[in-house]
């Protein structure tokens, strides 16, 4: 398969455009998103691409999250992983 991509997104954040209306009892049981998410993929996409990690990959930043092609993912999905972890266990 050709033009292959990965995600990697918060699963908290729907993809699917909704009415947004959620109650107390609903919001207890769902996922929350995760802390400062979008500035975690930013700084792992710069901090990759200034290493040169990232020289020959297509990426596209998200809202809510990252996509790349095959040859991007392993170094990103390893520093998002790491900043998630850190933001999750600091707070």
């Amino acid at each position: 398969m050709s033009e292959q991509r990965i995600a990697i997104l918060d699963a908290a954040h729907s993809l699917n455009k909704g009415d947004g209306k959620s109650s107390s009892a609903v919001d207890d049981l769902v996922l929350q998103p995760i802390p400062q998410f979008r500035e975690i993929v930013a700084s792992a996409v710069r901090d990759a691409c200034s290493s040169g990690t990232l020289a020959s990959c297509k990426i596209a930043v998200m809202e809510v999250g990252i996509i790349s092609d095959p040859a991007g993912i392993k170094a990103l999905a390893d520093i998002i992983h790491s900043r998630v972890l850190d933001r999750i266990f600091r707070s």
